[in-house]
């Protein structure tokens, strides 16, 4: 649960990119490039922070104040635009390593898989589970000793009379 050995622990918040589009789109702004000039605006600033707005769509962990500022330019509130568990199976920091999206090719823990067609909201495939391998394992193993069993049982009879 903790950060590796060598690894610097990462803190923040996530947001989720799903409610931060979303909430884009309400806002009536077209591009990230122009929530950061909105908020270079609101605050004054003479250069949009383009960064922090990449960082918050890419779901990497921010300070709180960040989001804030964005949730601002918004026009929301902050705490809507989290992530939450049940947006993704991996809600821990990122490992350093990338850019923080987490896993999209869909052999990592899960973050940016869309659930199967008629899964439960909220639920991981089983793969992406805790066990979930040797479970898989477990009933892949099992289907393959019914088809043993199957196929002995299913044997042609052989062409010399007993006895």
């Amino acid at each position: 649960m903790g950060a590796q050995p060598g690894e610097k622990r990462r803190r923040g918040v996530r947001a989720s990119r799903a409610r931060v589009t979303r909430a884009l789109n309400a806002a009536g702004l077209r591009t990230q490039a122009a929530l950061a000039e909105r908020i270079a605006d609101l605050e004054g600033l003479e250069t949009p922070p383009r960064d922090i707005v990449n960082r918050v769509f890419r779901e990497v962990p921010v300070d709180p104040r960040t989001l804030e500022r964005v949730a601002r330019a918004l026009g929301v509130e902050a705490w809507s635009l989290y992530k939450t568990r049940d947006e993704s199976g991996d809600f821990g920091g990122t490992d350093g390593a990338g850019d923080g999206r987490g896993d999209t090719t869909g052999t990592g823990a899960g973050e940016g898989v869309p659930p199967a067609p008629g899964a439960p909201a909220g639920r991981r495939p089983l793969l992406r589970r805790p066990g979930g391998l040797a479970v898989a394992g477990t009933a892949a193993g099992l289907v393959l000793a019914a088809v043993l069993v199957l196929l002995r049982g299913a044997a042609p009879p052989s062409a010399e009379p007993p006895g």
